[in-house]
């Protein structure tokens, strides 16, 4: 992945902030055993999950992290940020805790275009409910610049996913009307065009996403 590519990490503690189940953690540490691994999460039920796969797990909040000044060797924030209320402040809580030299790998996907954007936010006001914002590349780089970072590196890839797989990795309670709804609004996409590509696939409904690395450092 490019969390592998770009984490340029020897040793030291590795910060998975808002790391959920702690999935990115477990896969990096295979990679990374010289480094300590620790989850943070403001989901009790998730850290949880994270800490059963001897993941170290912390239950607090991305804008006001309990850790020390210049605590920690690299962070990794991966599709998080959208669910942050106030990325900025987070943002500026991991410059807080960031020792000199050490890195932030930011990880999100990304909106094709401003057109892209607004049908990405009515998506995800039908399905993710908790998403904030949609953010685009210049939208990252100009948070990551205000809380004080300087970008070193960046990559990205076209990650092609099935409708009905999205829809069903999150458990709704009305799952059949919400994903009656979704089908509309991407069957209009695909008559819409766009950048962002999308088509038929096996009685289903294929969609390209782009994920965008960043690696910043202060």
């Amino acid at each position: 992945s490019l969390f592998v590519k770009l984490l340029d990490c020897d040793n030291g503690i590795v910060l998975d902030l808002a790391g959920g189940t702690g999935a990115l953690s477990v896969k990096l540490r295979n990679i990374y055993p010289q480094c300590r691994f620790v989850n943070i999460d403001i989901s009790f039920g998730m850290a949880l999950v994270a800490a059963s796969k001897a993941i170290t797990s912390i239950i607090a909040d991305a804008t006001a992290l309990p850790l020390p000044n210049n605590s920690v060797d690299a962070i990794l924030l991966r599709q998080a940020l959208h669910y942050i209320d106030t990325p900025s402040k987070a943002l500026k809580e991991c410059r807080r805790v960031l020792r000199a030299g050490g890195v932030l790998l930011l990880g999100q996907f990304v909106p094709f275009d401003e057109a892209d954007r607004q049908w990405m936010l009515k998506t995800f006001s039908v399905h993710q409910r908790f998403v904030r914002g949609v953010y685009t590349v210049t939208d990252l780089e100009r948070l990551l610049t205000a809380a004080g970072f300087r970008i070193t590196a960046t990559d990205s890839c076209i990650v092609t996913e099935s409708l009905t797989r999205w829809i069903r990795r999150y458990n709704h309670a009305n799952s059949q009307e919400i994903e009656a709804k979704l089908r509309i609004a991407f069957k209009e996409k695909i008559e819409h065009g766009g950048e962002r590509r999308l088509f038929n696939c096996d009685a289903d409904i294929c969609f390209e996403n782009r994920f965008i690395a960043i690696q910043a450092r202060i």
